[in-house]
C-alpha cells in the first residue's frame, strides 16, 4: 500500500521548505475548511499531531471522535484531553522516537471502540459547551 501524508495548518516560515521539496507522497495545504478537515479525519489511517505546545487540543478530539489512531506529544493539556487514548511522544523532536510511535500504532492498532468515541462526542459538543456557558451566564445574572 503506497502511504500518503497531508500537512495542513498555518505554514509560518515553513513554506520554503515545503515548496522546494520533491517529495511525491507528501500534501501540504495550509489552511483549509471545516468540511476538507472532516474530510482528512474521516478517510486517515493515523493522525499526528506534532505539538510542543498545546492550550487544549481540540483536534485531538476531533479525530478522537472519528475514532482515529494518534500520535501526539505530552505537551500542555494533550494527554488529559485525549484522556491517554493515544500514543506519546516524550520528545516532541526526535524524529526517531516519531517513527517508533508511528510504527507502533500502524502495526498494533489503537482505534477507539465505538463507546469511546461516543464519549469524546458527547463531552465536548458544541450544544453541551453552549450549555454551560449559558449556566454560568446565569449564574452570574443571579448573583
Amino acid at each position: 500500500m503506497n502511504k500518503k501524508y497531508v500537512i495542513t495548518g498555518p505554514l509560518r516560515d515553513n513554506r520554503e521548505i515545503f515548496k522546494n521539496s520533491n517529495d511525491k507522497t507528501t500534501t501540504v495545504t495550509g489552511y483549509i475548511t471545516e468540511i476538507e478537515k472532516n474530510v482528512l479525519l474521516k478517510n486517515c489511517r493515523v493522525f499526528l499531531f506534532p505539538s510542543i505546545y498545546e492550550g487544549f487540543g481540540m483536534p485531538i478530539v476531533e479525530a478522537l471522535i472519528f475514532g482515529k489512531k494518534i500520535v501526539t506529544t505530552k505537551m500542555g493539556s494533550i494527554v488529559e484531553v485525549s484522556n491517554n487514548k493515544a500514543e506519546y511522544v516524550n520528545d516532541p523532536f526526535d524524529i526517531s522516537e516519531w517513527k517508533r510511535k508511528i510504527m507502533k500504532v500502524e502495526k498494533e492498532g489503537l482505534s477507539l471502540s465505538k463507546h469511546s468515541q461516543n464519549y469524546f462526542e458527547n463531552k465536548f459538543s458544541l450544544k453541551k459547551i453552549i450549555n454551560q456557558y449559558f449556566e454560568v451566564f446565569n449564574l452570574l445574572h443571579k448573583s
